[in-house]
């Protein structure tokens, strides 16, 4: 009878030994069912996150394809404004090429024989002209006359016969003309007569003169 109290003592313990071992189990199991609840809540997070993150990725696509098609259009845009601006600047050319031509013409015929006379009736004539403005001021220790259109400046020289220290005072007056307004403006002379000598240097100079000459046959 004490042996089999005995052992039913070793089984009541054991009994109780796994009751409590079932019981450490249960709370382990608790405890894994809310570490897989929190990882699935986890996961729905990242799937909700993940879903904006997709969407943000494609807003930001169809922005960037928006400021490609902008970029593209100002491209275009570009091109045509420097196609009107070369335009512009042809025909600014032309005008000015025409109207020097009209400006010599004037002087051959009339010989150029009162220059200051010459140079008024022509800043007349042009202040009279649409688009064009004509100032006169004193550049480089000396008075100068400034045609003015489209927003090019030519400081225009008129004579009856050019010589070669023309050159450095036109340099001078262009020289203090762009220091003190900011534009460095083209260089033009109107004469009567300019030698072949004198119009080879010209040429060869590095700050362009153009220089619009009907030279009369007698003069060689």
């Amino acid at each position: 009878m004490e042996r089999l109290a005995d052992a039913q003592a070793r089984t009541d313990q054991k009994v109780q030994s796994l009751s409590e071992a079932m019981e450490r189990l249960a709370d382990a199991q608790a405890r894994t069912d809310q570490k897989v609840q929190s990882l699935s809540e986890a996961m729905e997070r990242l799937a909700d996150a993940q879903a904006r993150t997709d969407q943000k990725v494609q807003s930001l696509s169809e922005a960037q394809a928006r400021t490609d098609q902008k970029v593209q259009s100002l491209s275009e845009a570009q091109a045509r404004t420097e196609q009107k601006v070369e335009t512009l600047e042809e025909r600014m050319e032309a005008g000015f090429k025409s109207l020097s031509d009209q400006i010599a013409a004037l002087g051959s015929r009339w010989g150029i024989t009162n220059e200051g006379t010459f140079r008024a009736t022509i800043s007349g004539i042009l202040a009279n002209m649409e688009g064009i403005r004509v100032e006169a001021g004193e550049y480089g220790g000396r008075q100068v006359d400034v045609i003015i259109r489209d927003g090019e400046h030519v400081i225009l020289e008129i004579t009856s016969r050019m010589h070669s220290k023309d050159i450095n005072k036109l340099y001078q007056s262009a020289d203090d003309y762009l220091q003190r307004t900011g534009v460095d403006p083209r260089l033009m002379v109107a004469t009567n007569y300019v030698s072949p000598k004198l119009m080879q240097r010209i040429m060869g100079l590095e700050r362009p003169i153009e220089i619009f000459s009907y030279e009369s046959d007698d003069r060689g």
